[in-house]
């Protein structure tokens, strides 16, 4: 007993850690409790017609689902209603394109307007990145 009481500061904090660690080990998984869906989530249920979020949902498509049909009508939705202010837009839709071996006269023009209204682009060609996704 004369020992505990003499290291009791040290007994004390190693309690408290053999808890956090027995409590650590013991939760439950923390992707079962999920939060509800996060921003980009809920805004794209919110307005799934703009063009911003119709491009979140071709990457989503492309990406996360590998389902290059339906990335392709979502890029095309959104350059429909106009949107020029994404230069991704235009790089992932000619590398969709390229990826579903449309002939290069369909992506050309794709890339021409990209170039057009990103003249000083870092991005690289598509055409040149292969056909990995």
């Amino acid at each position: 007993m004369y020992l505990l009481w003499r290291h009791r500061y040290f007994s004390f904090f190693g309690l408290m850690i053999t808890l956090a660690f027995l409590w650590e080990v013991n939760s439950p998984d923390p992707e079962a409790d999920r939060s509800p869906d996060g921003y980009p989530d809920t805004v794209v249920k919110l307005y799934p017609d703009l063009p911003h979020n119709l491009y979140i949902q071709g990457l989503d498509a492309m990406y996360a689902k590998g389902d290059l049909v339906a990335a392709q009508k979502f890029f095309e939705s959104a350059l429909e209603q106009g949107e020029k202010t994404n230069e991704q837009l235009f790089f992932h839709y000619a590398r969709c394109l390229y990826l579903l071996n449309f002939p290069d006269e369909k992506i050309e023009p794709i890339i021409q307007q990209w170039k057009n209204n990103y003249p000083h682009s870092k991005l690289p060609d598509p055409r040149s990145m292969g056909k990995k996704l």
